[in-house]
């Protein structure tokens, strides 16, 4: 994660970016959703989009829309999911 998304997140800068940090950031109730698109992208899917609620440290919440690309070797070989996350909770 980025500073700018971090800060989006409520978060301390000193947090590690990882998968794990981002599924803790998450309302329990879209967490199996996240877990769900990356297994499918593991699995060949290409990309994903899905409005996930976030619950910062100070317990006030945050609409984003997810996104995220897969990049793949010529074997189809997963090596990277690319993504970003949009405030979308004045929607």
């Amino acid at each position: 994660m980025d500073d700018e998304l971090l800060e989006l997140f409520g978060v301390d800068h000193d947090v590690a970016p990882s998968f794990a940090a981002f599924l803790a950031l998450l309302h329990p109730d879209y967490r199996a959703t996240a877990i769900a698109r990356v297994e499918a992208m593991r699995a060949g899917a290409d990309t994903f989009a899905d409005d996930l609620l976030i619950v910062r440290d100070d317990g006030t919440h945050l609409w984003i829309q997810s996104r995220a690309q897969a990049t793949r070797d010529a074997a189809g070989t997963l090596l990277l999911v690319d993504g970003t996350d949009q405030d979308i909770t004045e929607r």
